[in-house]
């Protein structure tokens, strides 16, 4: 699907092709994609496309094409009426934030934070996270195990154990869901975030924000994915202005000096960690990067040490979809789950 952001045909293709290098059947919804502008379709058709998908009786799961923007632009009529009868699991991040949250929210169907298709097809995530998200699918997992969490406050330094679902998603999209049907209360639960090229002062602003208007308040604990890229601008350096020289030709100015680049994303966190009276982690190697492990959301999740453990949204218990979700693994039983 794309509700949101075009993507070029090759891209898609290359996605497509993954998925079927699984031995997963792949639909593509016919004009798809027909770029307005930056959108995919218009919102009439966007969102025409993805109800018709979301209602269909014969698919098990629909995957974003791309991130980008614009499927919170289709929240207010997807959510009208009755909810489908045959449960999907949804598979997207970043623009995919707003719908992972909003089917959570209206129909209790977990979903899944995982790579869309484009990240996919380019060939750049590493090899044992796309691995990861495939046994997933296919029930070869029952859960999702990350090790190496980092305490970044005193709250979490002494943390023994706690367990709560996981919401949230791309830390601006998540932001925007605020005052809206969509998002899911934080209150029991534990928050995830992630974001990219965005610069220290504003990611300070949103979580002050977040943490003023009091959407912390009840949540367990924040856990925080990769926070890719938010350098400073630099200005380039000119040299002074010289004395006037008794030669005629006027003297070249020097060679501007390269200057390093300026990022204050740690300090954005290290002021969040301190003010933050929860728990608060980092280190799952989730986002924009070349790591995106999967993060179910709405299922039973657990954290303990350093260690946070999910239950998959094929296999939870919880799931009021568990048998047709389930069929995606085929008819094959849960092993042993293997450590990431």
């Amino acid at each position: 699907m794309a509700p949101g952001s075009s993507a070029p045909a090759e891209a898609l293709q290359r996605g497509v092709e993954v998925l079927k290098s699984w031995g997963l059947r792949v639909r593509v919804p016919e004009n798809l994609i027909v770029p307005t502008t930056f959108f995919a379709n218009t919102d009439e058709e966007r969102l025409r496309v993805l109800k018709t998908a979301l209602h269909a009786k014969d698919s098990r799961a629909v995957w974003f094409v791309r991130g980008g923007s614009g499927t919170h632009r289709l929240l207010p009529g997807l959510f009208k009426g009755a909810r489908p009868k045959t449960p999907k699991l949804i598979l997207g991040f970043s623009d995919a934030t707003s719908l992972l949250n909003g089917a959570l929210k209206h129909w209790k169907w977990p979903t899944l934070h995982a790579p869309v298709l484009t990240q996919l097809g380019r060939g750049e995530l590493d090899p044992a996270d796309v691995e990861d998200l495939r046994r997933l699918l296919f029930g070869e997992e029952d859960r999702v195990v990350f090790e190496g969490l980092r305490p970044l406050n005193d709250a979490a330094r002494k943390l023994r154990r706690l367990s709560g679902e996981v919401i949230g998603g791309n830390l601006t999209v998540y932001q925007n869901l605020i005052g809206v049907p969509e998002a899911v209360k934080p209150a029991g639960k534990i928050v995830f975030f992630e974001e990219i090229n965005e610069r220290g002062y504003r990611i300070d602003r949103t979580l002050t924000h977040l943490r003023q208007a009091k959407f912390f308040d009840g949540a367990k604990a924040v856990v925080l994915g990769d926070f890719i890229g938010g350098d400073e601008p630099t200005a380039s350096t000119a040299t002074a202005p010289r004395p006037a020289a008794p030669q005629p030709a006027a003297p070249q100015p020097a060679a501007p000096q390269p200057v390093a680049p300026v990022n204050r994303v740690e300090w954005a966190m290290q002021n969040f960690a301190r003010d933050l009276r929860i728990p608060l982690f980092a280190g799952l190697p989730v986002g924009h990067g070349n790591r995106n492990r999967p993060v179910p959301f709405g299922t039973t999740a657990t954290i303990q040490g350093d260690r946070l453990v999910i239950a998959s949204p094929l296999t939870a218990e919880k799931s009021p979809a568990g048998k047709t979700r389930r069929k995606m693994a085929a008819g094959k039983t849960r092993k042993k789950t293997r450590k990431g």
